[in-house]
Order: structure tokens, then C-alpha cells, then sequence
């Protein structure tokens, strides 16, 4: 088998203990800021999601909120680390520090437990490493030492320890996005070392490779299915005399269809459906395992799928869908459609689609359609989100370009380092002189601190320490 060398979640919290205080913004006019949260004694972004990892003033728990203001999970863990795909590694107590040289024991390394974004707790504390599949499955497991010879996972070069017992939990509804979760969950299945070696999600199918590399398919309820599959890249959801049916079975869940693929997304599985119109050429559509349409068939194929937007490709010219909005973004015109990974939500930002043809940057405003090429800046200008930037530092100022090809300067400042993620609509500036900004992609000012810089959150929110020693979550929020 692979062995994996075990890694300890560690949680990178920024600790920034002295106070800042707060000036007036520069008003222009155009916008200012609004509160969400405040009084908080740490508010740390989870990159790429919509989450902050909170903690009271004087407490010792962390909980969670989302960038709305809504709290998820309670304070009630000693630690939370985020896995992906909405859950969390969680402790009721931070475990001692070790020496180097003296090999943490089975019971300091098993009290991990899974809990997902809304608040469900799905185990106990009894596992020391945690692996998240997807949406719908996760698994613990229980560790004993081991020798050199025959282990699983290390800590370090010279501790080795090997699986005593592997527990595989469904997750039902509970980590899909923006969703309280109801479904009641099965007990999970324990299986021995022997019985596991790696397993792999399809929807609400898991199959579970032993270590005779022998596999099993089992279903939300953990019962055994009948089907035979040689390897764990076989997929659940087959063609079948144009129709798409569930392996070993002769059902029809859609007809019509010419191929499928299973795609996981944060908001559970979907599946991409293509057949042939009647000149022969592919069209495309997507459905939920429920067997709900999310968008109308349209011609092409779906390259790239989120449960929001599907990047659909006609003679290798690619165009935007959004099945949020039930319409076309972009036209398949372009040789890329470019996907922001800073960004809680990749392709859109701030009404802008950012594509590509012919090596050539181009904006789309999706409001009016209207098509901005980027301007050919050289290699002084850097892209940022949906903005290309400029430090000009002989001139003390830092240049902005927005999509429309508007220019904006902010002067005797520049972006404070590993401060600043999503689109560029906020960034966190350093000025000798006023210490930290808060500016717009306007060039606007919108708050000024001593010592402590903003952090801005990957859906352009900003978190800032305040004179009292609190933090507090800031939103831009447009005067006209």
C-alpha cells in the first residue's frame, strides 16, 4: 500500500495582540463600511470558504461563524482546523507539547473528532487522523505504535504507528453548503486494518479497497451492494442502451443520454449528462442525484461543474453558464474561462467574468454584456483578482486598474503582504505614514489603523483589530 506520513492538523492562528487605533476613512462619497460582527478576542478566515474561526474575549473555545454573520458552531472546542469540503478536525483540548525525541502515545494522538460546517458533531474524540472524501463520507482512525517495518502513518522521521481500527461515517446532508443539515445518520461501519486500505466517494456509494486490493461498494446505510467493480475509478452511474442507469441495476434515472460522469461539488454530487442533437452534434445538461434538472441542455460539452456554474466548451471555444441564474455569462468564444481559487465564488466576481482568448485578458460585465480587453501592461504590472496593479514606487503610489479600464491611485502606500485574498474589490494597504488601509478597488480609503493590518476574507470582507484589543468583520457598503 502507500504509506502516508501522518500529519498533525495544526491550526495557524494569527495571535496579534496589540491594539490598533482606529482613524476616520477618507470620504469620497461613494462608499463606506458597515459592521457585522464585533467584540470578538480572535476572527481568523478560512481560506477560500465563507468561514471564521472565532473565540470570545476571555474564553478558551473556538466556534465558527460564517462571513454573514451567522454563528454555526457553538464555542464550545479547545481547537477547530478545517479539512475541506465544509467539515472540521475538532479537540476538547489542546494535547501537550512533545519532545523530539519522545513519540506521542496512542491516547495523546486519538482525540480528534469530525464536525461539520453546521454545527453537527458527527464522532467522538477517539481518532488520530481524520480523512474527509468528499460531501458525503469521512472516515477516523484509531492508532496503535508500530515498527519501522510494518506502519501506516509516522510523526516526524522516527514514530511509526499503523491502524488499529478504521470507523467510516456517512455524512448525509450535513456538509453540503449553505444547508442545515437533517438527515438522520446511520451508526458508522468499523472495519479492521486488514479490511481497509483507501476508499473513494461516489455520491452516496463508497467503495472500500482491503488490503488484498479486494473491493466492496457499500450505500449510505453501510449494506453491502451487489456489484462487482475492478477498480475505485469504475463509476456508479453507467449508459446503458442510451439511458443512464445505477451499476448492477437495469432502472432508468434519465434516458436519452449518450455518456455521464460523476462530478463532486460542495453541494454534493452532480452529474454532467451529454447526448448527441439530431445534425450529431453533443449537447449537455447537469442533474442532482435526486434526479432534479439544473439547467436546460444546451450544445456543447460541460468541461469544468459547481453547483452554480458550468464552463461549457463548443470546438474548443469555452463559455460560462450559470445555473444560478439560468443564463449565459460568456459565450463559447474563448480559449479559457478563467476560475479565481482566492475567491469563495471562483468565476463571478462583483457582476465580472474574467476570460481569455489569444493569450489576451478580457472582463465581461455581466449586468450589460459589455466586453473590456485588459490593457497590455508589462511585466511591471502584476494581476490581482480582477485587477492588474502597478507599485510605482519612484512616483509614491500604487496604480489600480479595474476591469472597466478605469484607473485608480492610492498614494504613499502599498499592499500589505499575506493580508489580502479574493478578488481585489478590498486590500489591505501599508503606508509608513498612516501605518495600515483599508482601501477599495477605487482607490477610496476606507479606514486607517496603527500597527495591525486588515485581513480580507476570500469573499472581500475585511476582519480588523480594534483600539480595545477586540476584532470585528467589516463589509463595504456602496453610499449611492
Amino acid at each position: 500500500m502507500n504509506r502516508k506520513k501522518f500529519r498533525r492538523v495544526i491550526c495557524a492562528l494569527l495571535l496579534l495582540v496589540t491594539a490598533a487605533a482606529l482613524l476616520p476613512g477618507q470620504a469620497l462619497g461613494e462608499t463606506t463600511t458597515r459592521e457585522i460582527l464585533s467584540g470578538f478576542g480572535e476572527l481568523v478566515p478560512v481560506f477560500s470558504t465563507p468561514y471564521l474561526l472565532a473565540k470570545e474575549v476571555k474564553g478558551k473555545e473556538y466556534g465558527l461563524y460564517n462571513t454573514d454573520g451567522e454563528q454555526l458552531i457553538p464555542f464550545r472546542y479547545a481547537g477547530l482546523y478545517y479539512m475541506g469540503t465544509n467539515c472540521f478536525c475538532a479537540v476538547n483540548e489542546e494535547p501537550a507539547k512533545q519532545s523530539s525525541k519522545q513519540a506521542p502515545t496512542p491516547e495523546e494522538l486519538n482525540v480528534n473528532a469530525i464536525v461539520t460546517a453546521d454545527g453537527t458533531q458527527i464522532s467522538g474524540f477517539k481518532y488520530g487522523y481524520l480523512e474527509v472524501f468528499d460531501t458525503y463520507w469521512a472516515c477516523g482512525w484509531v492508532l496503535e505504535k508500530a515498527n519501522y517495518n510494518d506502519f501506516d502513518l509516522t510523526a516526524g522521521n522516527d514514530f511509526h504507528y499503523r491502524i488499529e481500527r478504521c470507523d467510516i461515517y456517512y455524512l448525509g446532508d450535513h456538509a453540503l453548503t449553505g444547508k442545515k443539515g437533517t438527515e438522520e445518520l446511520p451508526a458508522p461501519l468499523s472495519l479492521s486494518r486488514q479490511e481497509y486500505q483507501t476508499a473513494k466517494s461516489h455520491g452516496k456509494y463508497l467503495y472500500v479497497q482491503d488490503r488484498d486490493e479486494q473491493i466492496k461498494v457499500y450505500d449510505s446505510q453501510f449494506n453491502l451492494v451487489n456489484v462487482e467493480v475492478s477498480s475505485l475509478d469504475d463509476p456508479m452511474y453507467m449508459i446503458r442502451n442510451y439511458s443512464v442507469v445505477l451499476r448492477g441495476t437495469i432502472d432508468v434515472l434519465f434516458d436519452g443520454f449518450t455518456a455521464v460522469k460523476e462530478v463532486a461539488t460542495d453541494a454534493g454530487m452532480l452529474l454532467k449528462l451529454t447526448r448527441l442533437d439530431y445534425s450529431g452534434s453533443k449537447c449537455s445538461t447537469v442533474f442532482t442525484l435526486d434526479g432534479e434538472q439544473l439547467m436546460p441542455v444546451v450544445k456543447g460539452e460541460i468541461e469544468a461543474l459547481t453547483k452554480d456554474y458550468a464552463v461549457v466548451t463548443i470546438n474548443k471555444k469555452r463559455g460560462l453558464y450559470s445555473i444560478k441564474e439560468q443564463k449565459v455569462l460568456a459565450p463559447c468564444a474563448f480559449d479559457k474561462v478563467i476560475a479565481n481559487g482566492d475567491c469563495v465564488d471562483p468565476y463571478m466576481q462583483h457582476g465580472y467574468v474574467s476570460v481569455e482568448k489569444a493569450k489576451i485578458r478580457y472582463f465581461i460585465d455581466t449586468a450589460d454584456g459589455t466586453v473590456y480587453e485588459s490593457p497590455n501592461p508589462g511585466k511591471k504590472w502584476q494581476r490581482f483578482g480582477l485587477l492588474y496593479v502597478l507599485n510605482e514606487t519612484s512616483k509614491s503610489r500604487f496604480r489600480i486598474t479595474t476591469p472597466d479600464q478605469k484607473t485608480y491611485d492610492v498614494k504613499g502606500a502599498t499592499p500589505a503582504k499575506g493580508q489580502n485574498t479574493g478578488s481585489g474589490y478590498l486590500m489591505s494597504f501599508y503606508s509608513s505614514s498612516y501605518k495600515n488601509m483599508l482601501v477599495t478597488w477605487h482607490g477610496e480609503i476606507l479606514m486607517k489603523t496603527y500597527i495591525n493590518p486588515f485581513t480580507i476574507t476570500s469573499d472581500d470582507k475585511a476582519v480588523v483589530q480594534k483600539k480595545d484589543g477586540t476584532y470585528s468583520l467589516l463589509e463595504a457598503v456602496s453610499t449611492k
